[in-house]
C-alpha cells in the first residue's frame, strides 16, 4: 500500500487535468472545416506566427493517415465547422518566474529534508513551473457538439511552459513551438473521435 500511494504521489506533478472539449463521438465527417479568427489584441508578429503554426499542423495532418481532412476557410459552415479565435497571449514576468524558483526550492529542498529529519518513511517534494497562457475559445458547429449550452463556445487557456530563467525573447519562440504541439494533440483528438 505505501508503495502505491508512493508511486501515486511521484506521478501527481505528471498528471493533466486537460481541458476538454465536448465533441459527439462516431459522427462521419470526411471534412473538418476551420476557420481562425486572431484578436486585434495580438502583435503582428504573433499574428504572423499563430497563422504559420496552423497551417504547419493542418499540412502534418492531412498528409499522416487520418479519418478526416483539415480545410481553412474564412466564413463558417453550418456542418462539420470550428471557428478558433485567439484572444491574447499571456506571457510570464520576472517575478513570476522568481517567485516559482523560491517555491520549487522550498519544494526540493526544504519539505524533503523536513519528512527525513521527521523519520517519515514517505518523502513529498514538489516545484513550480512559471507558464505561459495562451487564451482561446472554439466554437463547434451544432452537429459536432455533444452539449448545446453555450452555443457550442468553450474557451480555453492552452498553458506552455515560460522556464525559470528563459528572458523573454526565448519564451515566444518556444511558446509557439509548445502551442503547435498542443494544438496538433488537439487535432489528433478530434480525429479519434469522430469517423
Amino acid at each position: 500500500m505505501k508503495k502505491l500511494v508512493t508511486l501515486l504521489l511521484l506521478l501527481l506533478p505528471f498528471i493533466s487535468f486537460a481541458q476538454k472539449l465536448n465533441i459527439k463521438r462516431g459522427v462521419e465527417v470526411d471534412t473538418l472545416y476551420y476557420s481562425l479568427h486572431l484578436s486585434d489584441g495580438l502583435t503582428g508578429p504573433e499574428k504572423q506566427q499563430f497563422e504559420a503554426v496552423f497551417e504547419r499542423v493542418k499540412t502534418k495532418f492531412n498528409q499522416s493517415r487520418r479519418d478526416f481532412i483539415l480545410v481553412r476557410v474564412e466564413e463558417e459552415r453550418p456542418l462539420n465547422h470550428i471557428t478558433i479565435t485567439i484572444d491574447s497571449i499571456s506571457y510570464a514576468t520576472k517575478r513570476v518566474q522568481k517567485w516559482a524558483v523560491a517555491g520549487s526550492a522550498v519544494g526540493l529542498i526544504l519539505v524533503p529534508a523536513a519528512f527525513i529529519s521527521a523519520g517519515s518513511p514517505l518523502v513529498l517534494f514538489f516545484w513550480l513551473q512559471p507558464k505561459n497562457n495562451n487564451f482561446m475559445r472554439f466554437q463547434v458547429s451544432e452537429n459536432l457538439w455533444k452539449k448545446v449550452e453555450n452555443g457550442g463556445i468553450k474557451d480555453f487557456s492552452l498553458k506552455t511552459n515560460a522556464g525559470w530563467f528563459r528572458s523573454r525573447e526565448k519564451m515566444i519562440p518556444a511558446n509557439f513551438k509548445a502551442f503547435e504541439k498542443r494544438i496538433a494533440r488537439v487535432f489528433k483528438k478530434l480525429d479519434r473521435r469522430l469517423k
